[in-house]
């Protein structure tokens, strides 16, 4: 499942080189990524709501490089389906990104989000808020800059938040 994309700014090896050449080897706040051999992405400005995830939560999270954009997978023997992230950061939202995933059933739905809840509480980041557990059809998962909704597909198509977000960046993520 993929949990958020990493965003910031795309820079050249070198401006990485200069930007951070005074920083530890080891400071955990630089964020960057190489997505080819003459870009890399600074994940550690912009706003960035993924800064707050590790991307390194081995085993149950990784950082995987698609298409040039970074994003941090989360669980991926759950199979979610339908995985996609809505950008709100330019909305009146009451958080920066939405993700939205689907289960087959109430069993995959709940285990879908103990998965996301699992990799990312092993990172020291936990939900300020969960609804919907019990009854697996809709959970959300609120992680305050971000927030999982792992839906049953029925759910997912009566509420329909891909529509009801219509003005948000929509971002097709492959689970």
């Amino acid at each position: 499942t993929r949990v958020i994309e990493y965003l910031g700014e795309r820079i050249s090896h070198a401006e990485a080189d200069r930007r951070y050449e005074d920083k530890d080897i080891n400071d955990n706040h630089t964020f960057l990524f190489t997505v080819d051999a003459r870009t890399v992405l600074d994940a550690g400005v912009g706003g960035n709501a993924a800064r707050y995830i590790n991307h390194s939560c081995d085993p149950n999270c990784e950082s995987v490089i698609e298409k040039g954009r970074v994003f941090i997978d989360a669980v991926r023997d759950k199979k979610a389906e339908d995985v996609v992230a809505l950008d709100l950061r330019t909305s009146d939202a009451f958080t920066d990104f939405f993700i939205v995933c689907t289960g087959t059933n109430r069993r995959q739905v709940q285990a879908i989000a103990d998965g996301v809840e699992m990799a990312l509480k092993a990172k020291k980041v936990r939900p300020t808020h969960v609804e919907g557990y019990e009854k697996g059809e809709w959970i959300l998962l609120d992680y305050f800059d971000f927030i999982v909704h792992v839906f049953l597909p029925s759910t997912r198509d009566f509420y329909a938040l891909e529509r009801l977000w219509g003005d948000a960046e929509r971002v097709e993520i492959s689970a």
